[in-house]
């Protein structure tokens, strides 16, 4: 049914979940895997004085490279035809679930599996859901993966 399914993974534990889930299903499907992970670079520093921006890019970009490696050789482990994609922004006006879903039809995925978790009330005001976001936006389907207590 699936041909290639894509994850956002963050190496949280609601990210790590969600990526159990996504290998799982494409070891099911026998298809591909893409694991991603984003960077909004400008979001992140935006209005920060007093940083090295330059010093904290190059970390946010190694630790991402290591949440990819560790997800990848978790793929691997289940024998899932799997690939990593780092994707970063340098731009005001990206967004992650924006910069998801361009990647997401680049790739040419038939599903994005997302994991999230029961925000409500002023958690939900403040910081919003990147899953609710991909969800209305999205023109592919999405599952939602919501995470063990």
């Amino acid at each position: 049914m699936f041909k290639r399914i894509l994850v956002p993974v963050d190496g949280s534990r609601v990210g790590n979940f969600a990526l159990s889930k996504a290998i799982d299903l494409s070891k099911d499907q026998k298809c591909k895997l893409r694991i991603v992970h984003s960077i909004d670079y400008i979001a992140l520093t935006a209005g920060v004085e007093g940083i090295d921006a330059v010093s904290l890019q190059k970390s946010l970009k190694k630790a991402a490279e290591k949440i990819l490696e560790k997800a990848k050789k978790t793929a691997q482990k289940k024998k899932v035809k799997v690939e990593v994609k780092l994707i970063e922004s340098f731009k005001l006006t990206n967004r992650i679930d924006n910069m998801i879903l361009k990647d997401a039809k680049r790739w040419r995925a038939d599903l994005i599996i997302v994991g999230t978790h029961k925000k409500r009330g002023l958690k939900q005001i403040l910081f919003g859901s990147q899953a609710e976001n991909l969800m209305h936006k999205a023109t592919i389907p999405i599952l939602l993966i919501r995470s063990k207590r």
